[in-house]
Formats: C-alpha cells, structure tokens, sequence
C-alpha cells in the first residue's frame, strides 16, 4: 500500500493525549514514534487492495495496529478495544457530520457500496487481497445490509499474527456508525471464526 499520511495525522495526536493520560509523558513521547514507524512498515508489507470506497479501511486499521504494535502488545484485546473507541469518540465532531436517518445520506451509502461491488466485479480479479462478499437487498425491509466472505485486513493479520487485535479493529464499526447516527446489527465477523461478516447498517430513528 502506499503510505498516507493523512491518517496518522487525524489520529496521531489523540492518540499521544490517551498515552498521556494513561502512562504519561515520558511514556508517550518513546511510544509515539515507534507507533508511527510501525504504520510507515504495516503499509510498505499490506499487499496493494487498489483504489476504491473502501481503501481507507486499511489506513485506519493499520493505525490502530500499529498502535498496538508500538507499544509492545501491551494491550489486551478489550483494551485495545476501548482505547480504539476513545481515540474514535474524541472525533465525534467528524463523524455526526453524517446522518444516516437521512435520506440522501442513506442513498449515498447504498451508491458507495454498489460502486465497490462494480469495481469488484470489473477490476477486483487483478488483486488478490481484496474484499469479496454480495448485497442482500432482502435481508431486512430497512436500511442496507451486505456480507462479506472475505475481507483483506482478516488475511493480513492471519498472515502475519496478528489476529488476536483484529477483533478490536472490527469493533469499531459500532461506535463509528453510532456517531453517525446508526445502528449496525451483526451476527458474524471472520475475526471471530465466522465464515464471514455481516453488515445491516440503517438510521438510528427509523
């Protein structure tokens, strides 16, 4: 992957302010440097997912394993989980800019996952590391439900050891989409054994 720099930017500096509080200063001030060459060589080893709605994904998720594996793999799973979702709520301004109870929000979402579906479809058989999965339209008679079988963050950390702080990194889709003003119903995750990850995402209100 190539490296951006713009998520370590949004993230950086709330996560030296959790390090802070947490450990202290002396503390966050080794920590955070080693975090950030850990992002730098997580994107240089991820295997290239190609250009799409879902590309971001991967820079986020690398941050907060990079976080994990910056500080030597202090954290348990539940507490990656909860400094995640600390890092996350410190940037509640920016997520509730979307509502997904509105209509025009929610079209856009169904659009998006539609144009990765085509890009899957037309340009996904050059990448090996990639999403795979369907819409399922009927599933439910609200919102916007799909499934993936195959998710490349799963088969980085699998690749690599790392699975035990994948299911923190899918966690945070809950608080994410809270802040968005939505609910996310999911039964399965491939970080839990599952076959695969179910996603019914739909507006807070309805």
């Amino acid at each position: 992957m190539k490296n951006n720099t713009a998520y370590w930017m949004l993230f950086s500096g709330t996560i030296s302010k959790i390090l802070i509080k947490r450990y202290g200063k002396v503390y966050a001030k080794t920590a955070m440097p080693n975090i950030k060459q850990h992002y730098k060589i997580l994107l240089q080893q991820f295997p290239d997912v190609g250009k799409h709605t879902l590309t971001d994904m991967v820079y986020m998720g690398m941050v907060f394993l990079a976080l994990w594996l910056g500080t030597d793999k202090r954290f348990s799973t539940e507490e990656l989980t909860g400094i995640c979702g600390e890092i996350l709520g410190r940037l509640k301004w920016l997520f509730s800019i979307v509502d997904l109870n509105r209509t025009w929000t929610k079209k856009k979402l169904e659009r998006k996952t539609n144009a990765y579906m085509k890009w899957l479809a037309e340009k996904g058989a050059a990448y090996s590391n990639k999403w795979e999965g369907y819409i399922d339209s009927k599933a439910h008679d609200k919102g916007i439900c799909y499934v993936f079988t195959k998710c490349p963050l799963h088969d980085f950390c699998k690749e690599n050891g790392y699975l035990e702080a994948l299911p923190a990194l899918c966690a945070q889709d809950y608080p994410m989409l809270g802040m968005m003003h939505g609910v996310l119903k999911r039964e399965h995750t491939l970080a839990e054994g599952s076959t695969c990850c179910d996603f019914w995402i739909y507006g807070n209100k309805e």
